[in-house]
This record gives C-alpha cells, sequence and structure tokens, in this order.
C-alpha cells in the first residue's frame, strides 16, 4: 500500500467516525432540538473535532444554583417551546435557586475516538506487517 493509498484509508476512517459519532450524538440529544440540531462532528484534514453551541457546557455538567440565567434565553426558548412567555421569569428564578441536572453526552465522542484509534492503529499494523511479508 502506497503512502497515499494509506492517507485516504485513514481518511475514510475518520468520515465514518465523525459520521457515525454525530448520529450517535443526536439520538442522544433527541430530547434538546436545538442541540441536537446545531452539534457537529468535523473533519478537516487529519483532525476531528466536536463542535457545539456554547451552551451545550450547561447541558454537559448541569448548572448549579445560584445566578439566574440569562432572561431572554429563558424567554427564547420558551417561545420555542409554546410555553407563555410570563412564565420566563418564574423559570429563570427557579433555575438560579435549584441550578439545573448534568445531562452527559460528550462520552459518546470520547468513547467513539478511543474505537477510531484502535481503527487506525490496526489499519497501520496490517500495513506495516505487509510491507515486512513483501
Amino acid at each position: 500500500m502506497t503512502a497515499d493509498q494509506l492517507h485516504e484509508e485513514i481518511q475514510e476512517l475518520l468520515r465514518n467516525y465523525a459520521s457515525r459519532t454525530q448520529t450517535e450524538l443526536r439520538d442522544e440529544l433527541s430530547w434538546t432540538q436545538s442541540l441536537k440540531r446545531n452539534i457537529d462532528v468535523v473533519v478537516d484534514n487529519n483532525t476531528i473535532s466536536l463542535e457545539a453551541p456554547s451552551y451545550s457546557i450547561f447541558v454537559e455538567y448541569g448548572r448549579g444554583p445560584g445566578k439566574q440565567p440569562p432572561l431572554n434565553v429563558i424567554y427564547n426558548w420558551c417561545r420555542s417551546k409554546n410555553i407563555d412567555t410570563k412564565y420566563a421569569f418564574p423559570i429563570a428564578k427557579k433555575i438560579g435557586e435549584e441550578g439545573l441536572p448534568a445531562h452527559p453526552f460528550i462520552h459518546i465522542f470520547d468513547e467513539s475516538l478511543e474505537e477510531l484509534d484502535d481503527a487506525i492503529a490496526d489499519l497501520i499494523s496490517n500495513v506495516i506487517i505487509d510491507d515486512i511479508e513483501s
């Protein structure tokens, strides 16, 4: 196998990994349509990244009690869920008082990355073995 062929094989593994992982993430996040639509696993050359909106950190780790979330965010959320916006302030207040539970999802990306590492290592090992045997 030439270096170009190996590179193309690795790129194919990366593309397959990204596609499968993005589907798994979106399935896991089916309850939050905005995050589900805006999360992407991107392959750029030999780099894979997870791109998500800034608020995804609150989904992953939750939010402890303390400061209220921005009222405009809760207002927009109410509108997206067809909830009367008069409830935006009480919702924000309750979140400030009680926080929000975590809904971890990044572990899917990490676990798939470990599988990808194994697949790439296997591919390279096979190329080396084939090269030695020929």
